[in-house]
C-alpha cells in the first residue's frame, strides 16, 4: 500500500515538472546555449558531479530517485564558454511498469541535449551491466545516436584502475581529480556540435 502511494504521488510530481519544463526549453532555445545532460545508474554520482561542475550545493543522497526533477543550471566553462548542465533521474533495473513512462518523460530533456554525460560509478563491479541498462533507455527515448561522453566517476574509491579498459574520462568528482580533462573535452565536443549545426 506504501509503495502504491509512493509511486501515486511520483506520478503527480513528474506530471508538474513535465508542464514547466516545456516553458524551460522553449526560454534555452531563445538563449542559444549548449545543453549538456548527465545520465546513469542510480548512485553513478551524477548529482555529485553536477555540483561540482556547477559549484552548486544540490541533494546528493543514496535515496533512489532523490533527484526526481531535472536540475538545469547555467555554468561557465573555461575563459568563456557559457553551457547550461541538467542532473536526470537515475536509471534503475526492473523498474516498476507503473513508473517506466512517468520516469521516461523526466528524461525529455536528454532528447534535447547536444551532449550526453553518461556517468559510471566505475567502483561498482556491475557497473558494465549498469552501462547497458542506461544505455538500452538512452535507445529507447531516442537519445542512442546523441553525442556522449563516458565518465568513469568515483576513481579516488579504485586502488588499481586500469585505464586502458575504456575510452572514458575518469574523474572524482569527490576529490575534482580529472574534472579539468572533462571540462575540456565537453568544451571540445559541445564545440564540434556547434560547428556542424
Amino acid at each position: 500500500r506504501q509503495i502504491r502511494h509512493r509511486i501515486s504521488t511520483l506520478k503527480r510530481e513528474i506530471e508538474q515538472i513535465r508542464k514547466h519544463r516545456q516553458l524551460h526549453r522553449e526560454r534555452r532555445r531563445r538563449e542559444h546555449l549548449p545543453l549538456v545532460s548527465l545520465v546513469g545508474y542510480t548512485n553513478a554520482g551524477k548529482s555529485t558531479l553536477f555540483r561540482s561542475l556547477s559549484k552548486e550545493n544540490t541533494l546528493v543522497s543514496k535515496r533512489l530517485f532523490s533527484t526526481l526533477d531535472t536540475l538545469i543550471r547555467r555554468i561557465q566553462l573555461g575563459q568563456n564558454f557559457p553551457i547550461l548542465i541538467s542532473d536526470t533521474v537515475g536509471f534503475i533495473r526492473k523498474l516498476p511498469h507503473q513508473l517506466v513512462s512517468a520516469f521516461r518523460a523526466t528524461l525529455e530533456e536528454v532528447v534535447e541535449s547536444d551532449l550526453i554525460l553518461h556517468v559510471i560509478d566505475v567502483s561498482d563491479p556491475d557497473h558494465d551491466e549498469k552501462r547497458a541498462v542506461v544505455l538500452r533507455v538512452l535507445e529507447e527515448i531516442g537519445a542512442g545516436n546523441h553525442s556522449m561522453l563516458t565518465v568513469f566517476n568515483k576513481m579516488d574509491l579504485v586502488a588499481d584502475l586500469d585505464y586502458t579498459l575504456s575510452d572514458g574520462i575518469y574523474v572524482s568528482a569527490i576529490t575534482g581529480e580529472g574534472l579539468d580533462v572533462l571540462v575540456n573535452e565537453i568544451v571540445r565536443e559541445v564545440g564540434l556540435h556547434s560547428c556542424s549545426v
